[in-house]
C-alpha cells in the first residue's frame, strides 16, 4: 500500500531523542512485574503508595531527560518537515517536565505536545484524535511514528497509520506496524 501523509505525529523517547531509562531498576524499586506495565502498576496502587511509585518514576525520568540527545537522523528530518510546513506532533508516555526538558535541551521545533498527564497515556489513542481534530486532518492522512510495540497499538486504536522505527533486531511485533522503518528518512517519499 502507498502511504502519502499530511501530518507526522512522533514518539520521542527512542523516536527523537535517545533514552536512557533503566526500566529494570525502575521495576525493581517499585514492585512492578515484568508481564505488567509500568503506568498500570502505579494506577492500581494505595494512593500513599502510588504518590511514592510516581515519585519514583519521575526522579528517575527527570535525571535521564538531563542528558538526552537527538537519535540518529532525527533533527535532520524533522527541521526538513519544518521546512515543508509539515505539522508535527509528539506524543509521549514521559511526565510534562521530562518531556519539555528534551525538547528545550535539544531544541526540538513542535509545539503540540501530549504526555501521559495531559491525556490517558499509550495505548488509548485520546492525545491522537486530539491531535487530528486540532489539525483538521482525518485520521487517515496522518502517520504515528514510534519505536514500541504501544506506539502500534496507540496507531491501531486511533485509526491512523503507524511507521515503526527500528534500530536493531526485528521485534515480533513489527509485522502489526503499516510501515517499518529503519531511519527516519524512509519516511520522506510519503510525505505529503
Amino acid at each position: 500500500m502507498k502511504y502519502k501523509f499530511k501530518g507526522v505525529i512522533f514518539d520521542l523517547d527512542g523516536t527523537l531523542v535517545e533514552s536512557k531509562l533503566n526500566f529494570k531498576l525502575i521495576r525493581e524499586t517499585i514492585n512492578c512485574p515484568l508481564e505488567k506495565d509500568i503506568l498500570q502498576h502505579v494506577e492500581e496502587a494505595d494512593a500513599q503508595t502510588k504518590k511514592r511509585y510516581q515519585a519514583i518514576i519521575s526522579e528517575h525520568e527527570i535525571t535521564e531527560a538531563k542528558s538526552s540527545k537527538w537519535l540518529g537522523d532525527a533533527e535532520e528530518f524533522v527541521n526538513s518537515l519544518k521546512r515543508q510546513n509539515t505539522p508535527m506532533a509528539i506524543v509521549t508516555r514521559n511526565q510534562q517536565s521530562a518531556a519539555k526538558i528534551k525538547i528545550l535541551n535539544n531544541q526540538i521545533p513542535i509545539q503540540t505536545v501530549f504526555t501521559r498527564e495531559d491525556t490517558k497515556p499509550k495505548p488509548y489513542p485520546d492525545a491522537l484524535l486530539q491531535i487530528a481534530a486540532q489539525w483538521n486532518l482525518p485520521t487517515r492522512d496522518l502517520v504515528y511514528v514510534g519505536d514500541y510495540k504501544y506506539d502500534i497499538m496507540t496507531a491501531t486504536n486511533a485509526n491512523m497509520a503507524s511507521a515503526l522505527l527500528i534500530r536493531g533486531d526485528v521485534p515480533e511485533y513489527a509485522n502489526t506496524a503499516s510501515l517499518i522503518i529503519r531511519s527516519l528518512a524512509e519516511l520522506h517519499p510519503h510525505i505529503d
